[in-house]
């Protein structure tokens, strides 16, 4: 029986099993940091999944765009901001047209369907 299992996650161990994946994904969550965790528990229920680490990493590195916490504009808007900027929606308008554009409920509607917001990290669904 397992007692103390302070730190592992509650999809790796049960009162009699240690998980076989486990030591590997402690490695890559050393790797590739608590983005992982939040993707892993929340997003895609690994090892639950039935993918193999590798598929698992493979998924995470595709969905991850970047973590946004700490900042003092909500994640979801800040985001956003950067979406905009990247994709350069706003380039070809007006600076005077920009100042319209209503990135809050823009922000809204992208996290409806598209986007997951987790501990201030933002995956994107597909």
């Amino acid at each position: 029986m397992f007692r103390d299992c302070e730190n592992i996650p509650d999809f790796l161990i049960s009162e009699c099993n240690l998980d076989d994946y486990a030591f590997l994904y402690f490695e890559a969550l050393e790797e590739m940091g608590d983005a992982f965790k939040a993707y892993c528990e929340q997003i895609s229920s690994w090892p639950g999944n039935a993918k193999a680490l590798d598929e698992q990493l493979e998924s995470f590195q595709e969905s991850y765009r970047r973590d946004f916490g700490g900042s003092m504009m909500d994640t979801k808007i800040e985001y956003v901001y950067q979406y905009v900027d990247e994709t350069g929606m706003l380039a070809d308008a007006a600076s005077a047209l920009e100042r319209y554009c209503d990135y809050k409920a823009f922000a809204r509607d992208l996290f409806l369907e598209g986007y997951t917001e987790v501990d201030g990290y933002v995956f994107a669904d597909y």
